[in-house]
This record gives C-alpha cells, sequence and structure tokens, in this order.
C-alpha cells in the first residue's frame, strides 16, 4: 500500500477513532475512519488507492 490508500471492510466499528490528523494509516470500515493497526484485513477489504484506482 501507499500513504493515502484506503482500505475499506465489512468490519464493526469496536473504538472510535482518534484524530484524523494523527493517523498516516488509514482505513475506512463502514465509512467510519478508524487506525487502521487497530483493525486486521478481512476478506471483505478493498483498497482504494491514492491515485484513484482500485
Amino acid at each position: 500500500m501507499m500513504k493515502n490508500d484506503i482500505l475499506i471492510t465489512g468490519g464493526h466499528i469496536i473504538d472510535p477513532a482518534r484524530n484524523i490528523n494523527e493517523i498516516n494509516n488509514l482505513r475506512i470500515i463502514n465509512d467510519i475512519i478508524v487506525d487502521a493497526d487497530k483493525y486486521p484485513v478481512t476478506s471483505e477489504t478493498r483498497i482504494i488507492h491514492a491515485d484513484g484506482t482500485a
């Protein structure tokens, strides 16, 4: 993955995300931005690259 890539997964939110500006590696779960380190990749994960490709 490149910086600014976004992962979209089908998981559930457990903990609220920290301030967006503190997170470089972002993952969006059900349209909520979370810290990627806390949420592992699942079978529902899709990567949206920073250049707009999937």
